[in-house]
């Protein structure tokens, strides 16, 4: 039997190579495409449905049922969805590693929420609540400055600079302080005097925000030159915005939280899509979504929490949320040769363009 030459075998596979390029890099355009145009989306239609469905929903009911849905998929739906996470066999095995922070933490947190809820006063279990906001408008802030390295990562690959994060950080902690008045947070604790001097004090801080917006694109030239940062800069910079012009609740925070929620949903899309068995994997992220997401609506909207049952049910279900703080800050936390090496293959073509 003849043999062909390893030489020429060598020069086929290179030019099989050579044809695949193409299509490889028109799939990674693609993806990136895809992946700013559903980020784009997901983040602006929650600022235009919330707020016209708190001020014209009564007239037109597609339009509350548009928010109706938008604050389940956004809302408890995405939360959910990190369930998925402890079905996928690669990470399962590095959280088998990492016990204390992925199985330990969500559980006393889970546990620990609800019976305080159940046994303190309701006084004090507004305590839980301020500081519950107060990390939840943190972990916003995280998914901020994870999307804006993306967007750096896929353009000009130059890491964000201080003062684009000091941005997204001083606008994180004037919201903070606004939803103090804004959700009432401050009722029954000692801060009650002082939430017209804090909600003063928040408008200041955001005040700074457009400052040194100006100061990071004076001192880094690059960042005007690169369409897709430099809105999002503006535009993530502005995420709270309308706590501070509406005085409604819904209208003033639904926009930016559900975004939020919107645009995680779009990362773990792509998540799903990079396992082995993705039909699977996105069916998965589906499934935990809506089964877990009833569930905390249930839990926190259908239950009469003036009752010590009720009110247990509503301390497990604010301790599963602040769990979804805790795993997500672990597994995106990119500085880690595991969680970097997982996320670089979901994302291949944000970090290989």
């Amino acid at each position: 039997m003849s043999q062909v030459p390893l030489s020429g075998t060598s020069t086929a596979l290179l030019a099989d190579e050579e044809a695949l390029a193409p299509q490889a890099a028109g799939r990674a355009r693609s993806q990136w495409s895809l992946f700013v145009g559903l980020i784009a989306v997901t983040t602006i239609t929650p600022y235009l449905v919330m707020p016209a469905s708190v001020f014209y929903g009564g007239d037109a009911m597609a339009l509350l049922l548009m928010a109706s849905l938008l604050n389940f998929v956004g809302g408890h739906f995405h939360v959910s969805t990190t369930a998925f996470f402890y079905s996928d066999p690669e990470m399962r095995a590095y959280f088998r590693s990492h016990r204390v922070r992925y199985y330990l933490l969500p559980a006393l947190l889970i546990v620990g929420v609800a019976t305080a809820f159940t046994l303190l006063p309701e006084p004090l279990g507004r305590y839980i609540f301020l500081f519950h906001f107060m990390w939840q408008t943190h972990h916003y802030q995280r998914q901020n400055v994870g999307v804006m390295s993306f967007f750096a990562a896929g353009t000009d690959r130059v890491p964000l600079s201080r003062l684009e994060r000091l941005s997204l950080e001083f606008a994180a902690i004037a919201q903070m302080l606004g939803l103090i008045k804004v959700y009432s947070l401050s009722r029954g604790t000692v801060l009650e005097p002082f939430t017209e001097q804090i909600f003063q004090l928040a408008q200041y801080v955001y005040l700074c925000v457009p400052v040194l917006v100006v100061a990071a694109f004076l001192a880094t030239p690059t960042i005007a030159a690169n369409r897709l940062r430099s809105v999002g800069l503006v535009a993530f910079s502005a995420f709270y915005l309308p706590s501070f012009i509406f005085s409604d609740p819904a209208a003033a925070t639904l926009g930016y939280a559900l975004g939020h929620g919107l645009q995680y949903l779009v990362f773990m899309y792509f998540v799903g899509l990079s396992r082995p068995r993705r039909a699977v994997a996105l069916a998965t992220i589906l499934v935990a979504g809506v089964c877990g997401g009833l569930l905390l609506t249930y839990m926190t909207d259908h239950i009469a929490h003036t009752h010590w049952m009720g009110r247990l049910a509503l301390g497990a279900a604010v301790g599963i949320v602040m769990s979804h703080f805790v795993i997500d800050a672990g597994i995106w936390k990119l500085r880690h040769p595991f969680q970097r090496r997982y996320v670089k293959q979901a994302f291949s073509f944000v970090f290989e363009r």
